[in-house]
């Protein structure tokens, strides 16, 4: 879901991520679900957390094969 959209270049590079709350309606998952999936791919550096602003795509996702 949020790896294709950033690999694909739907979301830009230093684009803020969907909000949790707009992910879990999307998605119909937990909130515990986007939170670890935002863990995952920062640690994959796909994105970047900016405490009290929220996740942002990386530029390294650029390198992974986005458009």
């Amino acid at each position: 879901m949020l790896r294709e959209e950033i690999t694909r270049g739907r979301i830009e590079p230093d684009r803020p991520l969907p909000s949790e709350e707009s992910l879990v309606r999307e998605h119909g998952v937990t909130p515990e679900d986007v939170r670890r999936a935002v863990e995952v791919l920062s640690g994959e550096g796909l994105v970047y957390t900016i405490e009290g602003r929220g996740a942002y795509v990386s530029t390294r996702a650029e390198e992974t094969g986005g458009g």
